[in-house]
């Protein structure tokens, strides 16, 4: 098996009684590649701005923000800029924290949905009302009632989010982005990252992905550029030159592309 392979990590991290809470939790700590679970993660941002990719998808997120993992879903967190990037985390397991709710698993298992960024206020209060309670007595029934309001009302938001099937083969290429966006990457390194000709590569990224290899890294840095001007603390320049543009009039052409709009703090 490559090295590459290696890095896409399955975690059967064990959740004992069906709900964990994990706080004040690094985003480079644990898992700084590509990794799936076999249950749901929840992520409520404590502090700081980054990107985190789901399913291929790329969305950017700031403090306050909720992220969720579905089972079987692979995501990646990257931090934007230097500033520390912290997170609290609910691992829920479907079958051992809703056996008295069943219908929840079932509608969890026809559910095509990976997961994303939400900046919805409901879903943060959700979340922040299920770690309170978890912290006193994850096991209680109130606790699965906190956790079917959170997924429910995530539900609601997600209708147009659907999971893309990305064939394995491309995955090392995805983590090499979401990672190393703000430096120098050619189509040329991610092919050889995939073990594949440039051409070949190509195809199939355009085929699994609905753009080029390249629009995607621009779209990833356009993510990144989101959250960092969210934050506040930098000019758009310093922001461009931060997620990988040399050149102002290609950042601010990306950017009106993917956002619909000009850059602004």
């Amino acid at each position: 098996m490559s090295q590459e392979k290696k890095r896409i990590v399955r975690d059967d991290y064990p959740v004992y009684g069906g709900i964990c809470l994990v706080t004040d939790s690094p985003l480079d700590v644990g898992y700084p590649f590509l990794h799936y679970h076999q249950v749901i993660e929840i992520g409520i941002v404590r502090e700081g701005s980054g990107i985190f990719s789901v399913a291929g998808g790329v969305e950017p997120f700031s403090e306050g923000y909720v992220t969720a993992a579905f089972p079987h879903a692979v995501h990646i967190g990257s931090a934007a800029g230097e500033s520390p990037c912290t997170f609290d985390y609910l691992l829920i397991d479907p079958k051992e924290a809703f056996f008295r709710i069943p219908y929840l698993p079932v509608r969890l298992a026809e559910s095509s949905l990976p997961g994303g960024v939400y900046p919805d206020q409901e879903i943060r209060s959700a979340a922040k009302r299920l770690c309170g309670e978890v912290k006193k007595n994850p096991q209680s029934f109130l606790s699965q009632l906190l956790a079917a309001e959170l997924l429910e009302r995530i539900f609601q938001v997600s209708e147009e989010k659907r999971r893309t099937e990305i064939p394995e083969s491309l995955l090392p290429a995805l983590g090499m982005i979401a990672l190393e966006y703000h430096t120098p990457i050619t189509c040329r390194a991610l092919s050889a990252r995939c073990l594949m000709s440039e051409t070949d590569f190509r195809r199939k990224f355009r085929a699994a992905m609905g753009i080029s290899p390249m629009e995607y890294l621009y779209k990833t840095r356009i993510a990144a550029a989101s959250a960092l001007l969210e934050n506040g603390e930098k000019s758009v320049l310093e922001i461009a030159n931060a997620v990988g543009y040399e050149s102002p009039s290609s950042f601010y052409r990306h950017f009106r592309r993917f956002t619909g709009h000009a850059p602004k703090r």
